[in-house]
């Protein structure tokens, strides 16, 4: 069993995390949140949108550059930004939490614009 302070049981796959911990080890937190917020969570959302355009055949959009994509992307960085402060300024720890959380939900609601109405439509002039 693990504590929550305790390091994750499998190496940490992504560089900028064992940066973090190396540079800021009283807040490794902090890293592995570089890493699943930073890394995962854009991975998922890019990877979701790419497929659902590819294979939804809107060709258009894929070409393109929809304005969703650079928000939500800047969101999660916001996000990210607002979950590391999280462990350097632990005297706001609700407040930051609130606010990371918040602008993750409203990275999500941003992709979801973009995907969601075209789950249900194939390609055309989307």
């Amino acid at each position: 069993m693990h504590s929550p302070d305790s390091t994750p049981p499998l190496p940490v796959p992504e560089p900028s995390a064992a940066l973090s911990a190396a540079l800021f080890p009283e807040a490794k937190k902090a890293g592995l949140h570089v890493v699943f917020i930073g890394g995962f969570a854009l991975m998922a959302f890019s990877v979701g949108l790419q497929l659902t355009l590819a294979h939804g055949g809107h060709k258009r959009l894929l070409g393109g550059r929809p304005w969703q994509v650079p928000v939500y992307g800047g969101l999660l960085l916001l996000a990210l930004v607002f979950r590391a402060l999280v462990d350097f300024d632990g005297r706001r720890f609700f407040p930051w939490l609130a606010a990371s959380s918040g602008v993750f939900l409203l990275a999500s609601m941003c992709w979801a614009v973009l995907v969601i109405p075209r789950l249900w439509r194939e390609g055309g002039e989307t």
